[in-house]
C-alpha cells in the first residue's frame, strides 16, 4: 500500500511537470522563436536591441561589454596581424639586401687584395728596375763619351731617360755632346719632363 501510495505521489509529480512543459514552456519558447522571426523580417535587429538593453542591467551589462570589448578587439588584432606581416616582409627584404651588400664588400675586398698585390708585385719591378738602371748606368759612367753616347741614343727613350738620370752631369754632357743635336734636344727634353736633377 505504500508503494501504492508513493507511485501515486510520483506519478502527479510526473504529470504536473509535464504538464508545465507542454502547456506553458513549448508554447512559449515557440511564441518567442515566432517573435524574433517576425521582428527580424521587420527589420528589426532583435540582438543588438537585446545588447542595448542588456547594457542597462547589472549583471548582464558586464557580459555585454566583454563581448562588444571582444568585437572591438578582433579587427584591431586582424589590423595588427597585418602589420606584423607587413614588418616581417620588410625584414626579409632587408635581410636580402643586407646579403647583397655583403656580397658586394666581399667582392671589393677580394679586388682591394688583387690590386695591393699587383701594385706590390709593381712596386717590387720598380725597385728591380731602379736597381737595374743604377748598375747600368754605373757601366756608361765608367765607358768613354764617344762609346756611350751612341749606344744610348739607340735605347728606346724612357730606358735611356733612366740611366742618364743616374749618370753625373758632366759626363752627361759629354755624352749629349757625342749625339746628334737632334737626340740631344730630344733626350735633354725627356730629362726636363721626367723631373730629373
Amino acid at each position: 500500500m505504500a508503494q501504492q501510495e508513493y507511485n501515486q505521489v510520483e506519478t502527479k509529480k510526473t504529470n504536473k511537470f509535464q504538464w508545465f512543459v507542454f502547456v506553458i514552456l513549448i508554447p512559449l519558447l515557440f511564441a518567442i522563436t515566432f517573435a524574433l522571426i517576425v521582428m527580424t523580417i521587420g527589420g528589426v535587429n532583435v540582438f543588438q536591441k537585446v545588447q542595448e538593453y542588456g547594457g542597462k542591467i547589472p549583471v548582464i551589462s558586464s557580459m555585454v561589454s566583454s563581448e562588444q570589448t571582444q568585437e572591438k578587439q578582433e579587427p584591431q588584432s586582424a589590423e595588427l596581424q597585418a602589420t606584423v606581416q607587413d614588418q616581417k616582409a620588410q625584414i626579409q627584404q632587408l635581410q636580402g639586401t643586407i646579403t647583397q651588400k655583403d656580397q658586394t664588400i666581399e667582392e671589393l675586398n677580394q679586388q682591394i687584395e688583387e690590386l695591393t698585390n699587383q701594385l706590390n708585385e709593381k712596386s717590387k719591378s720598380d725597385k728591380q728596375r731602379a736597381e737595374i738602371m743604377k748598375n747600368m748606368s754605373s757601366s756608361f759612367k765608367e765607358m768613354d763619351a764617344e762609346k756611350a753616347a751612341p749606344i744610348i741614343a739607340q735605347l728606346d727613350q724612357s730606358t735611356a731617360v733612366s740611366i742618364l738620370q743616374e749618370i753625373p752631369d758632366e759626363e752627361r754632357g759629354n755624352i749629349f755632346a757625342n749625339m746628334s743635336p737632334e737626340q740631344a734636344a730630344s733626350f735633354t727634353n725627356a730629362l726636363v719632363n721626367s723631373g730629373a736633377p
